[in-house]
Formats: C-alpha cells, sequence, structure tokens
C-alpha cells in the first residue's frame, strides 16, 4: 500500500514541507493554513476512513497526488 502524509487538522494530503533545518521539519498545508511539525502518515485506505463524509474529495486528491 501507498503511504501519504496528510494533515492532521483536515486530514488534506496537499501538505507540504514548508521549513526544514537543524531543529526537524516543519509542514504547511495549503488547505486549511496548519503549519507545524506534526503530519499523519496513513495508508489511502485508512484515508477514506478517517475523511468519513468528504471521502470524495480525498479520493479525488488521492487521485491527483499519486496519478491515479
Amino acid at each position: 500500500m501507498v503511504e501519504i502524509k496528510v494533515c492532521p487538522l483536515c486530514l488534506s494530503p496537499r501538505i507540504v514541507p514548508y521549513l526544514g533545518g537543524i531543529c526537524g521539519q516543519l509542514y504547511k498545508c495549503p488547505d486549511c493554513g496548519y503549519v507545524g511539525p506534526i503530519v499523519l502518515i496513513v495508508e489511502e485506505e485508512e484515508l477514506r476512513r478517517l475523511a468519513g463524509g468528504s471521502g470524495r474529495q480525498a479520493n479525488k486528491e488521492v487521485r491527483t497526488k499519486h496519478g491515479g
């Protein structure tokens, strides 16, 4: 299975590295504005389960990000 990094607040897979260095990595979510060191690493199926009612949006973003 493919592991995907997602935002801990909105579960968006569009989270991107923002800053990094000696203190570690920070990530930024363009969807909700989250900036922080914590991301969730989930498998594609788990993301669908976590997204619940917004599963269609999560599925679309996963396919777009991973070329499916």
